[in-house]
């Protein structure tokens, strides 16, 4: 008998009232299966180089995660005035136990950009996210980790931000893992 692979889609918000601490870090940037009420105050977006999300809630059996990660997440510029160019920028999956330093890398993605890669003031850029994981097993004790980071040319990260609004009709944040439960 074989297992069907299936996918869940997980977006990424940043709440305002709600935080948790998982190894040693406090993460209120979280990953959801859905969105939240609209009315759900969040924070539009963070001004930093790099960003991570955690899934909150701990797996209840086995699963490989196996196949393609897809997605997208969404940079905003908050300057009125200038233009800013991304040269880069990471995105790696980890899964994680509740012990400080102990994440382990499920797959990444890196991608250097040299055409498309300008944010206009107060634009919004969106960059794709696509690697593959092959067999790796998430058990009952450990979350997710969505890591992103960016390279901006003028290297000041005064005004380029994550975007992770709470907004259902525009995901600024959104990744498809593959996933099949351990047998």
């Amino acid at each position: 008998m074989s297992i069907t692979k299936q996918y869940q889609t997980y977006y990424g918000v940043k709440l305002n009232h709600w935080s948790e601490t998982w190894a040693d870090a406090e993460y209120n940037e979280i990953l959801l299966k859905e969105y939240p009420n609209e009315y759900l105050s969040t924070v539009s977006n963070s001004t930093v180089s790099s960003i991570t999300f955690m899934y909150p809630s701990l797996y209840k059996n086995k699963y490989y995660i196996d196949g393609f990660v897809e997605g997208h997440f969404t940079l905003y510029n908050t300057s009125s005035t200038t233009t800013f160019t991304i040269t880069g920028y990471d995105v790696t999956l980890y899964r994680a136990k509740d012990i400080q330093n102990e994440e382990e890398e499920i797959g990444s993605f890196s991608n250097i950009l040299d055409t498309n890669n300008d944010i206009a003031p107060e634009g919004y850029l969106t960059l794709p996210i696509y690697f593959n994981v092959s067999q790796s097993l998430v058990v009952e004790d450990e979350r997710l980790l969505l890591s992103l980071s960016f390279v901006e040319s003028s290297a000041s990260y005064d005004y380029v931000a994550f975007s992770h609004w709470n907004d259902s009709s525009i995901p600024d944040l959104q990744i498809k893992i593959p996933y099949a439960p351990k047998g």
